[in-house]
């Protein structure tokens, strides 16, 4: 914007790195080979069109995929082969995977629905979450104690702790049960 023919404004990129989060809906793909190519695609195309000189990503994979259970179970072979094509581009780290995808297939009465729905159940109950935070203060001893209170400032947080930890597992155990088949 020029004022008077004297004073000239223009936006000028001063940052050296960009802080983005990349959504990648994975839904249309059938196989390992087309989701290895919509995340090299889309880590190129955001490595083109960066402001600065590089940034830091976060990579959310989402979508109603029927190989959700595949891409589960396999996650860190994923968060690996992402990492490595953002390091292709040079200007792009990878922070983090999200996976936040959804199954096509509706429950059914399968085995490994079943078995879902009893781990569901027992997360639920008292002597369960009695022995995970048994375990998880196990763990907490092993730690200095200026950083037990940094990772668990109260009950609450630890009650919390232990739920999520009880639904990552429940996850992981029915991601490599259910990816075991096509």
């Amino acid at each position: 914007m020029t004022i008077d023919q004297a004073i000239e404004i223009e936006e000028v990129p001063t940052s050296a790195v960009e802080f983005l989060h990349i959504q990648v809906d994975v839904a249309d793909t059938d196989n390992d080979d087309a989701l290895r190519d919509i995340l090299r695609r889309t880590l190129r195309d955001t490595a083109r069109n960066l402001v600065s000189e590089s940034a830091v990503i976060r990579l959310k994979l989402t979508g109603r995929t029927r190989r959700r259970w595949q891409v589960l179970r396999d996650q860190d072979v994923w968060k690996e082969t992402a990492a490595q094509y953002a390091r292709e581009t040079g200007t792009l780290w990878l922070d983090k995977v999200v996976f936040d995808l959804s199954d096509t297939a509706e429950p059914g009465h399968s085995a490994t629905d079943e078995l879902a729905e009893i781990m569901k159940a027992i997360s639920e109950e008292p002597g369960f979450s009695e022995t995970c935070r048994a375990e998880i203060e196990g763990i907490l001893q092993e730690l200095a104690p200026q950083r037990r209170a940094e990772l668990l400032p109260d009950e609450a947080a630890m009650d919390q702790l232990a739920r999520r930890l009880a639904e990552a597992g429940a996850k992981r155990i029915l991601a490599r049960m259910k990816g075991a088949t096509p």
